[in-house]
């Protein structure tokens, strides 16, 4: 491919749409949540303001809920590593006192990815984008494991 202009959105729609591919053939969850998590997060650094996107509004709902739960005043920070370990801890591997500290983790990477996939579907739905066929196939398949998960024929 020669070099040329790619917008940022058409980053996030390339890597959207491959992890809800690869969320529906039910395999690579992991790669679907690091290409979920990036595009939620390039989608949503096109609002105006951080907190508006769905990744702002996860924050802030986190931190309302340790407030309710006796925790004085959770900082932006706090909250913020809070919804981002799932993203971060599968990309990165962090050394303390120069051992690797975290050669495993206890994840549903089928969860967190279908958590990324959803957000970042929230993020183009408020930018009013249009959503590509990946995306729509992808809204079909979870309408019907709803269905299937009610009893309802298809």
């Amino acid at each position: 491919m020669p070099e040329s202009v790619h917008t940022k959105i058409q980053i996030a729609f390339e890597y959207i749409d491959m992890a809800v591919t690869l969320y529906m053939s039910r395999q690579n969850y992991f790669c679907s949540l690091h290409l979920a998590a990036a595009a939620e997060e390039i989608f949503g650094m096109h609002f105006e303001h951080e907190e508006d996107s769905s990744h702002g509004k996860a924050w802030r709902a986190y931190k309302a809920l340790e407030v309710l739960d006796g925790r004085d005043e959770i900082k932006n920070d706090a909250a913020k590593k809070f919804i981002n370990w799932p993203k971060n801890a599968v990309k990165h591997m962090q050394r303390v006192g120069g051992q690797l500290d975290d050669r495993e983790l206890f994840i549903d990477p089928e969860k967190e990815a279908e958590w990324f996939i959803e957000h970042a579907l929230k993020n183009i739905g408020r930018l009013r984008l249009p959503k590509s066929s990946a995306l729509q196939k992808y809204e079909s398949y979870k309408a019907q494991q709803i269905r299937q998960s009610r009893g309802e024929s298809t």
